[in-house]
């Protein structure tokens, strides 16, 4: 290398760094780029599956998953064959039964469900170990477990301990036992009276905690698809299964509904924050989002982009006699952030079906 090359490279000085405040607005703008570039259809279909220690599984959404239009989820589904693994870890899961019939053990308590229903573990103290089983030998059952993860990445500290490993998964490795582990209560409740006994804000907390306990005894932590009534809102065809009104559920983390799109017809117009989930139970049609169209079809998931000023979206159902079916999901910070959210969330046109019912 000539002398003078080397002194050109020795004299270059590394690009300054800025403020903290700088690099905060780059980093900002950085992930604000990649989301409004992101994926906004992750196509099931092309996607593998995989055994592991809980059975097969399809990853849809991962805390990697940073190439998308709204990060945050993770989305997977699991056939059951005979029963998953067991392990324990933080609830405040949601789980849709997409076919079959079986059951789920929480914490040693038995939930049967079936194709439509919504399962949820609770989160509770020491967390939830939990099993799932298939009821029908010969018909795996399908589910897909949906959930936005910084919830309980950043707030609680989730683990995941494995208790028993899938049955496949132990053939395979040439497993005898399929416990690894053994179940241990990691509650660090004591069950003391500290009951409330002023009027201080501490004390309405404590109060707060209690009734929600209380409210814990009694929740579904299997809402049934089959008896949800059908809502005729502005934005089109709802059942719900879990809604900031709703508080007889086990956990009310995210907000999750079936939208129901009839054949040749449209949603309504929404300008909502982003963020939101959507899977494509049936149909096929399209989502046009801030003038830009993205074709869709069973077995796929459409995000709305997270943006700063919000995003304008309406669906479309392309198949003239068939129904189109959408499991809807968003984090609920109705009560933290606000309904609004950064955007505002306003109907600019409301669902044909609406506009025939009122």
């Amino acid at each position: 290398m000539s002398e003078r090359r080397k002194t050109r490279i020795e004299s270059r000085e590394p690009e300054p760094m800025g403020t903290n405040y700088d690099q905060a607005v780059r980093a900002k703008e950085a992930r604000n780029k990649r989301m409004a570039e992101g994926k906004v259809i992750v196509k099931g279909n092309d996607l593998p599956w995989e055994l592991n220690r809980q059975g097969r599984i399809k990853f849809f959404l991962t805390d990697r998953s940073e190439d998308v239009a709204a990060p945050g989820w993770l989305v997977f589904q699991q056939e059951i064959h005979k029963h998953s693994g067991m392990h324990r870890h933080q609830g405040g899961t949601f789980i849709f039964i997409l076919g079959g019939k079986g059951y789920s053990t929480l914490n040693g308590v038995r939930h049967d469900w079936e194709a439509g229903d919504l399962a949820i573990l609770p989160m509770v103290p020491g967390g939830v170990a939990h099993q799932h089983f298939n009821l029908e030998p010969g018909v795996p059952a399908l589910w897909m477990r949906v959930g936005y993860t910084p919830h309980k990445r950043h707030v609680i500290a989730n683990w995941i301990e494995q208790l028993e490993v899938n049955p496949d998964w132990a053939d395979k490795n040439k497993l005898q036992d399929r416990k690894v582990a053994p179940m241990v209560n990691h509650a660090r409740t004591t069950n003391k009276d500290d009951s409330p006994r002023g009027n201080t804000l501490f004390d309405a907390l404590l109060r707060l905690r209690d009734e929600q306990r209380e409210q814990m005894k009694h929740a579904r932590m299997v809402v049934q698809g089959k008896s949800l009534p059908l809502e005729i809102n502005p934005m089109g065809l709802f059942r719900w299964y879990v809604h900031p009104h709703i508080k007889d559920v086990g956990c009310h983390a995210q907000m999750i509904y079936v939208q129901e799109i009839p054949g040749g017809s449209r949603s309504g117009k929404q300008l909502h924050q982003g963020g939101r989930f959507h899977y494509v139970l049936e149909g096929k049609g399209s989502t046009v989002i801030d003038g830009v169209r993205h074709d869709w079809e069973e077995n796929e998931i459409i995000l709305l982009p997270l943006s700063s000023h919000g995003v304008v979206h309406q669906h479309y159902n392309s198949d003239p006699r068939k129904p189109a079916r959408l499991l809807v999901s968003e984090p609920n910070w109705v009560h933290v952030w606000g309904v609004d959210l950064g955007s505002g969330l306003e109907m600019l046109e409301a669902a044909p079906e609406y506009q025939g019912h009122i």
